[in-house]
């Protein structure tokens, strides 16, 4: 590819060259490019590659819902937003610094868009801890 202009090359290909030293100079297992590259082409927009990548049978470790670019994003952090149901709505908090102020915006995780919430509404994600062994076993929780 590197032979023909980046000019004349279609926007897979120039997805693939972006990410091409990652892919190769990593060493990671067939699955994880994939989904690196997956990742890749939702970020470029190119959602029919990135489906194509999931029928190829590999089993990839994550599937890329949506893409932001966060300019001027001074930090973000991942949380719950409560909702009557009980089961809460996963999101993300962006912090963008502002000339007399700071602004948060809460971005919904699971789809693209932000959300109209409070950001002081957000709860800590739960964690889940792995049950406890019970008295003699040798198993060690993960965490």
């Amino acid at each position: 590819m590197e032979a023909v202009p980046l000019d004349q090359l279609r926007a897979p290909a120039r997805t693939y060259l972006r990410t091409a030293p990652l892919l190769t100079r990593s060493q990671a297992p067939a699955a994880l490019r994939a989904a690196l590259l997956e990742s890749a082409f939702v970020e470029d927009g190119l959602l029919p590659y990135a489906e194509a990548l999931h029928g190829l049978g590999l089993n990839l470790p994550w599937r890329t819902l949506w893409s932001l670019p966060l300019p001027g994003v001074a930090s973000v952090t991942t949380g719950v937003l409560p909702s009557p149901e009980g089961s809460g709505r996963p999101v993300a908090t962006l912090v963008v610094p502002a000339e007399a102020s700071t602004i948060t915006l809460v971005h919904d995780l699971l789809r693209p868009g932000y959300v109209d919430a409070d950001p002081a509404q957000v709860l800590p994600p739960r964690r889940t801890r792995a049950p406890q062994p019970r008295t003699g076993s040798l198993a060690t929780p993960t965490t």
